[in-house]
């Protein structure tokens, strides 16, 4: 499958296949089975710890599902971070290994070459190279969330949802509940992937600005910190405006809503939509974050736009520069 991806992403430069696969090597082998299995395996250890260290921990739920999200919300965050550094540094980093092994520059002088290559580039990144880590790291414990939502929406005879999900700040129609639902469930598993691929896109680009390895390696370090940054920060500052909220404290429309906004898209990216119970309390304590499922959706279309500006913006650059003097590389 992403070995077809890659040569339909190579088909509008008329390269062939010989040319494709000598981008990245021999193809990826498709998943197996036995693969499957064994990531499953892997990914079901890692939950099953996550959660026992987390009981240990004295971190406790009402629920089962409760019990999940508080154990996985924060270790699931850390791993998404570290799919983060693997597709920032690959990103940053592949380009020049194709120069070293004398490919870029066959396919740069191809028609259209350097924005196939550019495209082939990302999809290495993102269906082959991160993928593995992206489905144990940051989907399975999603899936895992999900099974556990779709158990609770079964209690109360069906009437969980209204039980759980009753206040809106300002109120809003009961109805909107379930697509509201849907839509934060649907950004839960959409924006990993547009945001891992936005962040390949903009690492291949910047790839194209620097010469030496030194330099690509202090932007790496300093992109990787940076990440950490934005995704820790809006996750801090809404944990620290629920729990003054909690003591009395009233939440502003533009803070809260912001800081609700940012947390979905660029710090959890979707994740606190899996628990109804934490959809409440948000719901409930920042006004008009009922809006903030529908707009989560926009913005991994959004993400996904400007993926492909930027790879055709990157292509631009790597077609118009000599490649040789750019990263400084021997051939």
């Amino acid at each position: 499958m992403r070995n077809r991806l890659v040569r339909w992403m190579l088909a509008d430069a008329r390269l062939n296949d010989e040319a494709a696969l000598r981008l990245f090597g021999p193809a990826p082998r498709g998943p197996r089975p036995a693969g499957l299995l064994l990531y499953t395996l892997l990914a079901t250890v890692l939950i099953t710890g996550v959660m026992v260290v987390g009981h240990a921990a004295g971190i406790r739920g009402q629920t089962l599902s409760a019990q999940a999200f508080a154990s996985l919300y924060h270790p699931v965050i850390i791993g998404q971070a570290i799919v983060s550094a693997v597709v920032i540094t690959l990103g940053l980093h592949i380009i020049p290994a194709l120069r070293r092994r004398g490919t870029w520059d066959h396919i740069r002088a191809t028609s259209g070459g350097s924005r196939a290559g550019v495209r082939a580039a990302w999809a290495h990144i993102v269906y082959h190279r991160a993928s593995r880590l992206l489905m144990v790291l940051t989907y399975a414990p999603r899936v895992f969330l999900f099974a556990l939502l779709l158990y609770d929406l079964t209690s109360f005879r069906g009437d969980y949802l209204a039980q759980v999900i009753g206040v809106h700040n300002p109120p809003i129609p009961a109805a909107l509940d379930v697509p509201l639902m849907g839509l934060i469930v649907t950004a839960a598993f959409v924006l990993p992937f547009t945001a891992i691929g936005l962040e390949a896109a903009f690492a291949l680009l910047l790839s194209t600005f620097f010469r030496s390895r030194q330099t690509i390696g202090m932007v790496q370090t300093g992109l990787i910190l940076a990440r950490a940054a934005w995704a820790a920060a809006p996750v801090l500052i809404l944990g620290e405006m629920v729990v003054r909220a909690g003591t009395g404290d009233t939440i502003s429309a533009l803070g809260g809503w912001t800081a609700g906004f940012a947390s979905t898209v660029l710090g959890d990216w979707g994740l606190s939509g899996l628990h109804a119970a934490e959809l409440d309390r948000l719901w409930r304590l920042i006004p008009f974050a009922a809006l903030i499922p529908a707009l989560a959706v926009v913005a991994a279309v959004a993400q996904s736009v400007l993926t492909i500006l930027v790879l055709n913006w990157t292509a631009r650059r790597a077609q118009r520069l000599d490649l040789s003097s750019v990263y400084g590389l021997i051939g």
